[in-house]
């Protein structure tokens, strides 16, 4: 199972903790973000453009590597100035993804049908060990796109598609 973690940038930190979690359950974190030289607080006009560019393709292909991808919410009456997690949540619909979503709704897709909710980080692990046994239980490959998944454990009764 590989996981990439979108959250805001300046939560980087508390991230690398979250990956350092995941890793001990046997879940691989794709988001290389979490490595940048960067200090948390750095802000946009402090890198060079090019740097930037090279980072949002990284992050792209990086979500492409990902099973899942995991979106730490923030209270949508918050102001917030940067974004980029919502792209990122974005760009997982887009792929097909399974995206689940831990902290408060923040916009009207985290109400679509395969965005799944945790309240803590252990009933997240939960989550994602058991989306892991129905990947694995499905013969999905790394990588590869699931347009609906079929939730064991919840009330969705769609199907399956690669």
């Amino acid at each position: 199972m590989k996981v990439y973690i979108a959250a805001r940038y300046s939560t980087k930190e508390e991230m690398k903790h979250v990956a350092v979690l995941l890793k001990d359950k046997g879940i691989d974190v794709t988001s290389s973000w979490l490595q940048e030289p960067h200090a948390a607080g750095t802000t946009m006009d402090q890198v060079d453009p090019q740097d930037l560019c090279a980072y949002a393709q990284q992050d792209i292909e990086d979500i492409k590597a990902a099973d899942v991808v995991v979106l730490f919410s923030v209270d949508p009456l918050m102001p917030t100035v940067r974004g980029g997690r919502h792209v990122e949540t974005g760009i997982a619909i887009g792929l097909g993804k399974p995206l689940f979503v831990i902290g408060p709704v923040e916009n009207i897709f985290h109400h679509l049908p395969y965005v799944k909710r945790f309240p803590t980080i252990s009933e997240l692990i939960e989550g994602l060990l058991k989306e892991a046994y129905l990947l694995e239980s499905m013969n999905f490959g790394p990588g590869e796109v699931v347009t609906e998944i079929v939730q064991p454990w919840g009330t969705d009764n769609g199907t399956t598609h690669r």
